[in-house]
C-alpha cells in the first residue's frame, strides 16, 4: 500500500523466461531523509545542507512488490571558500607583487585585466601600459 502523497517512479524491471525477455513494472518510492528533519519523496530531490560537517542522507526505496533497500552516506559539506589578496601600488616597468590571503580555495584563476590570467596561487606580474587595471579572481 502507497501512502497518499508519494510520488511513484514506473521502473521496468526485466525477466528472463525460456529464452524471452518479459518488461514488469515495478512501482518504486524513494524516500530521502536529510539531517535536520527534512524529506523527500522526489526521485532526485535537490536539498541544501547545513553549516559546514558531515550531513547524513538516507534513501530508502520501497516498491509495490514489497521489496525494500535503504541506504546512507555521509555527505562532507565544506565551507564557502573566501576571495582574498594583496596588491601594493607600483612604479612604470615594475612588476606587481600579488599576494594571495584567501581561505579555503584549492584553485584559483586570476584574470588580469590586459587580456593575461594566472593559475598560481600568488604571483608577479608586469603590465605594459600605466594606469588602473580590473583584476578578477576567481575560486
Amino acid at each position: 500500500m502507497i501512502s497518499r502523497g508519494l510520488v511513484n517512479a514506473v521502473e521496468l524491471l526485466f525477466l528472463y523466461l525460456g529464452g524471452k525477455v518479459l518488461a514488469l513494472l515495478v512501482n518504486t518510492t524513494y524516500h530521502w531523509y536529510f539531517q535536520g528533519g527534512d524529506s523527500s519523496v522526489q526521485k532526485n530531490p535537490v536539498q541544501l545542507l547545513g553549516n559546514p560537517s558531515l550531513n547524513k542522507v538516507t534513501l530508502k526505496l520501497l516498491s509495490d512488490n514489497g521489496c525494500a533497500s535503504v541506504i546512507t552516506k555521509d555527505i562532507d559539506v565544506l565551507p564557502q571558500p573566501k576571495a582574498g589578496f594583496e596588491a601594493k601600488d607600483i612604479c612604470q616597468d615594475s612588476a606587481v607583487n600579488f599576494i594571495n590571503t584567501s581561505q579555503g580555495a584549492h584553485n584559483y584563476l586570476w584574470r588580469l585585466g590586459d587580456g593575461k590570467a594566472s593559475t598560481a596561487v600568488s604571483f608577479k606580474h608586469k603590465y605594459p601600459l600605466t594606469g588602473k587595471q580590473l583584476l578578477t579572481m576567481l575560486l
